[in-house]
């Protein structure tokens, strides 16, 4: 851990051994203008001049605040003195509706991950620190998270297609505020930083409160780094379980019904939430309430609903499938010979002039008389590709309909695999 007292050398240190897998790539920062963020910019820009490294900045404006569009424009001016490129993405899709913070880091990612692939970045840095983690463990404490929740944050993970690192994830919120203050270098104070209206605000105040009593931010962070090492274990023993106890079959998950109760409780909440999220990608798990309820509507009436999917009970074997309610709209085909559906299916072949793809439904599967020649389940034939023109039915490959064309799942076993490792 690196403590407040320490200075320039031992933080550029620190950094240096962090991002020394990214030298020779170009590294993207995220930097917003508060001290954390701030402190990165500096750090990187002596870490990509001792590297001869090439980094690019990008500040996210949400359009919540005046004040923040200027707020990006002077952190665009420290980029230019220091000859970093730098862009303003902006966000303006909010509608008033729902979690504002969770909509606007979800837009955040994006925004940042779309500026990053576009650049050329290899991997995005994030100026995450030990305070974070202390916070974040807080907050899922008072949500009584199980082990992953209260794990401490992973210094990696990808999203939206982009990899993001998090290099001050042993580095103290204060400890970088000294090392701008020795340099001179100001940062922004985001007001919002002091609304005791939100969750994180006021676990910063609690904090305050901890450290006085003995627990300080430091044992905190530890037991968060020593949950996460449980964390890996249980994934590790769930990816293996899943080996035996689970199959996949044309874009549903296979469970195991009687292995699956031999299995401890925890192992068995971690099968069904890989399954679910590999037949229905979602960014959230299922809470722990709702898996308490699908396991026992499966075993006093053979189905469930959940996260987008269908589970049903036979014959010892839990089959999930994609709900026909939850599939994405039709989607315009503008001639393409090959076409990504639902986040799960490619379809390959000739695609007629005007055609779209969409579910097959139960409209389209009374226009498939062979579909049963196909072998598949019938529900699971409601929810998979087909393709049409107007109101006419012109391919569903599952379904036996049209030698032409040719639906393959995007995902096989070893993502689902990947899945339970890394949810």
């Amino acid at each position: 851990m690196i403590e407040p007292e320490l200075h320039d050398k031992e933080l550029q240190k620190a950094l240096a051994e962090k991002l020394a897998p990214f030298v020779g790539r170009t590294l993207g920062l995220a930097v917003s203008g508060g001290s954390d963020s701030r402190a990165l910019l500096e750090l990187a820009a002596d870490w990509a001049r001792e590297t001869n490294g090439e980094l690019l900045v990008a500040t996210v404006d949400h359009g919540l605040r005046k004040e923040a569009r200027n707020e990006a424009k002077w952190v665009g001016e420290i980029c230019a003195q220091r000859g970093i490129p730098h862009d303003i993405l902006v966000w303006d899709n909010w509608d008033g509706q729902g979690n504002l913070q969770a909509q606007a880091r979800r837009a955040r990612y994006h925004l940042i991950a779309e500026w990053a692939v576009a650049g050329g970045v290899a991997t995005v840095a994030l100026g995450h620190t030990a305070d974070d983690v202390a916070e974040t463990f807080l907050m899922r404490l008072a949500r009584s998270s199980g082990v992953d929740g209260l794990a401490r944050m992973r210094s990696e993970f990808e999203r939206e297609g982009m990899l993001f690192t998090r290099p001050l994830l042993s580095m103290r919120r204060e400890s970088l505020r000294m090392f701008l203050r020795e340099r001179g270098a100001t940062w922004v104070e985001d007001p919002s930083n002091q609304d005791s209206r939100f969750e994180r605000v006021k676990m910063r105040s609690v904090l305050r409160e901890l450290e006085a009593c003995g627990l300080e931010t430091k044992k905190i962070t530890q037991v968060a780094e020593n949950l996460k090492q449980a964390s890996i274990a249980l994934k590790t023993y769930a990816a293996k379980e899943a080996e035996a106890a689970m199959k996949v079959e044309d874009g549903d998950a296979l469970l195991d019904w009687e292995q699956l109760k031999k299995m401890p409780e925890d192992i068995q909440r971690r099968l069904l939430i890989g399954a679910l999220s590999w037949v229905s990608p979602s960014e959230y798990s299922p809470r722990s309430r709702a898996l308490t309820q699908v396991f026992a509507q499966l075993t006093d009436q053979g189905t469930s609903t959940l996260s987008g999917c269908i589970l049903t009970l036979k014959s010892n074997e839990i089959r999930i499938f994609r709900e026909l309610s939850a599939v994405s709209e039709p989607v315009e085909t503008h001639g393409s010979a090959a076409f990504d559906w639902d986040n799960r299916w490619h379809i390959s072949g000739g695609f007629p002039e005007h055609a779209r793809v969409g579910a097959l439904g139960e409209q389209g599967l009374a226009a498939c008389p062979e579909w049963r020649a196909s072998g598949r389940k019938r529900q699971s034939l409601l929810s998979s590709p087909s393709v049409w023109v107007g109101a006419e039915l012109v391919a569903a490959p599952l379904a036996k309909k049209h030698k032409y064309l040719v639906a393959t799942p995007l995902r096989d076993k070893e993502d689902l695999i990947r899945i339970l490792l890394s949810h």
